[in-house]
């Protein structure tokens, strides 16, 4: 049976396209990403404006070429931050259903940072025994604990790099640097209040290494790979090194650097910003960095919850 999996996030769309069997094994046949942007006004009006609801709808119209063409016989489609915060939501999962005849889940933080170690557990053997998963996205940054290969606790912090810098970082690169350096402290203070808050419930654990996923986090250590020469593990000071090194750069500079993707050149210091954060608030000195995250998950819960 072919299937596919929609994973709708802040800053992307991404499209697998499995053929599944009756063992509940698959073999991955098409996987194509989208950058969308679906929270680029998210977060600071509460609406999806028409703007990126047209560009989105753009993607749906190719996905339905996809569909028909690939055979596909069913699609699961899965929304995260973005649409958990547009007051909107349901007036886009309208305009999808009428396009290509799939109703859109709109999935907790808990859930989407639950199907993200989900995702990294089905697949990978973890650097230790204790650890932090981190997976930074647009709207929201997803944080679980491992222990002995089990999910320890996992929650959601309501604090990403799009959001983040909708916050702060929108005039950055036109301020001096003292200006600038103002401005990373206050998005340190917001980000660190945020996750003292989101974090209440849970014990904070010794942890002995930290694994990031998804595109910030890979950003990043692509970045101290080609600026820095160090492959993962990544240490904290390199990290901290790469914010304070972009934090005195022009624009015209960062776009110049090599190993940053163009459409994440406006998201990289919000990121390294969030990033370095968590890091302090949990004691993270060296982070791994893993190719699977929520869409893994999702597929996880395709085959044991949906099609069986």
């Amino acid at each position: 049976m072919r299937i596919a999996i929609i994973d709708l996030g802040t800053n992307s769309l991404r499209f697998d396209v499995y053929d599944v069997y009756d063992d509940e094994e698959f073999s991955l046949i098409h996987r194509e990403k989208f950058m969308i942007r679906l929270g680029d006004d998210v977060f600071t009006t509460g609406q999806i404006s028409d703007k990126v609801m047209d560009r989105a709808m753009e993607t749906f119209d190719l996905i339905k070429i996809y569909i028909k063409e690939m055979k596909i016989k069913e699609t699961f489609a899965y929304a995260t931050s973005a649409m958990r915060t547009a007051d909107n939501a349901k007036k886009f999962i309208k305009k999808v259903r009428k396009k290509i005849d799939v109703d859109i889940h709109i999935i907790s933080g808990k859930e989407e940072a639950e199907k993200i170690a989900l995702g990294i557990l089905g697949n990978e053997k973890l650097p230790a025994n204790r650890c932090l998963l981190v997976d930074i996205g647009g709207g929201s940054t997803e944080i679980s604990f491992i222990k002995e290969n089990d999910i320890d606790w996992a929650f959601s912090m309501p604090v990403g790099s799009l959001r983040l810098k909708q916050l702060f970082f929108e005039d950055f690169y036109e301020l001096g640097v003292k200006k600038r350096e103002k401005v990373i402290a206050a998005a340190k203070n917001h980000v660190q209040q945020v996750l003292e808050k989101s974090n209440q419930h849970f014990d904070k654990q010794e942890i002995e290494t930290v694994l990031g996923s998804s595109g910030t986090i890979k950003s990043i250590s692509r970045l101290i790979r080609k600026h820095y020469d160090q492959l993962p593990p990544l240490s904290y000071q390199n990290i901290e090194r790469l914010l304070s090194k972009m934090t005195g750069m022009t624009y015209d500079e960062v776009i110049e650097m090599k190993g940053l993707e163009p459409k994440r050149r406006d998201l990289i210091i919000p990121g390294l910003v969030l990033f370095l954060c968590v890091l302090d608030y949990y004691g993270g000195t060296s982070v791994h960095t893993t190719r699977f995250a929520l869409r893994d998950g999702l597929l996880v819960d395709v085959l044991q919850n949906q099609l069986y």
